[in-house]
């Protein structure tokens, strides 16, 4: 009962306006982003050098672990993270007043660290103005899908709250899959809001059950993808399921050093007021001018980049993101969820090295977990953590030494032996 009542709450603050609950750093900021989008290169270098000379200056008076770093060649990256995880915060912010974040699930090593509320803000300040150029109106709350990692309560598939359905991305077997069809056709969405394999999922049902001979889904405008990958192919198999959609595919990450977006088949762009973008030997490399206090200089990403080409005003473009692969568990009757579904951001993870899911037989999941120190309650919270998430599976969690490797000796976030 509980669970559901924070659920429920929370999805109703989440139909307020955001520009009225949001506060002055997200009006301005979004007011700033406004201001600058008829920008030529010349403001564009200009506010560049600004921002990245000021930052630099803020890092080496305030920050531990940036008084010797050298800015022409250094970086940060997981590594960083794992053993800084303090030093990075700069002196003149209180550890207190930062939101404490947890990343890692798409790669199996658990990484801490902070963010501030105003870098927040601007965050999702900058999603929101992206959105609002297509359509989506930051001032308005539309009929919307979200199809995430959302654990709803009382073990429904399905949730409506006010203008929002929520979609489990669990279990995504053919009662679910029908659940959400009826949804689409009596919601008639305006949104929709997912993990590309979870949606892809639901269209490939659509598409081979020949729903599409009986209901248009034409009420849907724009289809937003973030946290996987998603190729021109399987973007073409979403227009024929909802041909009327313009699709925003989001590049992101958890630490917020990057931001990139693409609109259908476009090129994708790297907004220039977002942050700096490096490229080497085609890995991407970042550095946010949105995060003072908790700086992720020159971010090593871990994600490689194709296609990279300056625009005529200065800014980046790239054809694909290449990572971010789209991986499964597989259930026993044929259910599959996406690991994009199990990431963890938050603090119960924090002794946590490395973790693998590891299934011998379809509807089995080993959580292997690596760590130097672990109480009894934090194991345990773990395994109850990805019992939650995987209703339908036989779910355990173990202690290793070394993670299992594929058969070509490599390591996997995900090892199946069927």
């Amino acid at each position: 009962m509980k669970s559901f009542l924070i659920f429920y709450l929370k999805s109703i603050y989440s139909q307020i306006p955001k520009f009225i609950i949001r506060g002055k750093v997200y009006r301005e900021y979004f007011k700033f982003l406004k201001m600058t989008e008829d920008w030529v290169k010349e403001d564009i270098d200009k506010f560049r050098l600004k921002e990245i000379e000021q930052l630099e200056k803020k890092l080496v008076n305030n920050t531990p672990y940036y008084k010797s770093f050298d800015f022409n060649c250094g970086f940060t990256d997981k590594n960083t993270l794992l053993k800084h995880t303090k030093s990075l915060l700069s002196t003149s912010e209180s550890i207190d007043r930062m939101i404490p974040c947890t990343t890692g699930g798409s790669t199996g090593i658990p990484t801490h660290f902070y963010l501030s509320d105003s870098s927040i803000k601007k965050n999702q300040a900058f999603v929101d103005y992206i959105l609002d150029k297509y359509g989506v109106s930051y001032k308005k709350i539309p009929r919307k899908v979200v199809f995430r990692g959302d654990v709803l309560p009382c073990d429904k598939n399905v949730m409506k709250v006010a203008k929002t359905y929520y979609f489990s991305s669990f279990d995504l077997d053919l009662s679910a899959l029908n659940s959400y069809r009826i949804a689409l056709e009596y919601f008639s969405p305006e949104i929709i809001h997912a993990f590309p394999s979870s949606l892809l999922v639901l269209v490939n049902y659509l598409i081979n059950e020949n729903h599409l001979n009986r209901v248009q889904f034409d009420s849907v405008k724009t289809v937003l993808l973030s946290s996987e990958v998603c190729d021109d192919r399987q973007k073409l198999k979403i227009l024929k399921v909802f041909p009327k959609a313009t699709i925003i595919d989001f590049y992101s990450n958890s630490e917020q050093t990057i931001l990139g977006y693409k609109v259908n088949f476009d090129k994708g762009i790297f907004p220039f007021q977002y942050g700096q973008v490096d490229v080497k030997k085609e890995e991407l490399y970042s550095t946010s001018y949105l995060e003072k206090d908790y700086a992720l200089f020159n971010y090593k990403t871990g994600d490689v980049v194709a296609g990279l080409k300056e625009s005529e005003r200065g800014e980046l473009l790239y054809d694909r993101i290449i990572g971010r692969t789209q991986t499964f568990l597989e259930g026993s009757q044929g259910e599959v969820v996406s690991i994009a579904s199990l990431n963890m951001h938050n603090k119960g993870f924090e002794n946590v090295n490395a973790f693998q899911y590891y299934q011998p037989r379809k509807g089995i999941v080993v959580v292997n977990l690596m760590c130097n120190h672990i109480s009894d309650i934090e194991f345990l919270y773990i395994e109850e953590y990805f019992k939650a998430k995987l209703i339908g599976f036989k779910v355990s969690a173990r202690l290793v030494k070394e993670m299992i490797r594929t058969p070509s000796g490599k390591e996997a976030i995900v090892i199946k032996d069927f």
